[in-house]
């Protein structure tokens, strides 16, 4: 009787053993596919970003609204500084020679407002092309290396620097209409609308 007990029990750990042998091929299984599944959906989003999202956010027209405030001011930053290149050269006699120079030095810094405004509409559109097409993909494929290498994922916190790829990359895309954004704010408050 206690050789038919022994022979049970081993049975028993027999198919224990089976059964955990069996479960993690299992989780193996289910870890290959979930790896997958993550690597698919990344390759997904990667080409949604390139082929889809960044065409219409490298599109100036796509941003109405923003363009409308850049081109008011850059037509304020032409008048003033028409203005100011005007009043100098009107202004007569050795006297007034010291306004003269301040009005062609206001001139000058109206030239650097309406370089500043050219640049931020070429950034308009190179933002949102320069996100889109190569600092988002860049972040997933990073993302990709460490589902597909985890010792290199491991070694190196590839997550964190995916995540600062993308983090800079919106930042970027969101800096020109957030200051066109603000710019509108400020020109609409009743105390500045006046003026």
């Amino acid at each position: 009787h206690s050789g038919f007990i022994r022979l049970r029990s081993l049975q028993a750990f027999r198919l224990s053993e089976a059964r955990k042998g069996k479960c993690t091929d299992e989780k193996r299984i289910y870890r290959v596919y979930k790896k997958i599944i993550c690597i698919a959906v990344i390759l997904a989003v990667g080409c949604i970003s390139f082929f889809a999202v960044a065409p219409w956010a490298g599109n100036p027209a796509n941003y109405p609204k923003t363009m409308e405030t850049l081109d008011s001011i850059e037509n304020k930053a032409i008048v003033m500084t028409g203005t100011s290149i005007a009043a100098a050269a009107l202004v007569p006699g050795d006297a007034t020679t010291p306004i003269a120079n301040k009005l062609a030095d206001v001139a000058g810094y109206m030239v650097i407002v309406y370089a500043a405004i050219v640049i931020e509409k070429y950034l308009l559109a190179l933002t949102g092309s320069l996100t889109f097409k190569l600092l988002i993909p860049f972040a997933l494929l990073l993302l990709l290396l460490r589902i597909a290498v985890p010792a290199l994922g491991e070694r190196i916190n590839l997550k964190r620097i995916a995540a600062k790829f993308a983090m800079i990359g919106v930042l970027l895309w969101v800096l020109v209409p957030t200051s066109a954004t603000v710019t509108d704010l400020i020109n609409n408050t009743p105390i500045i609308a006046n003026f």
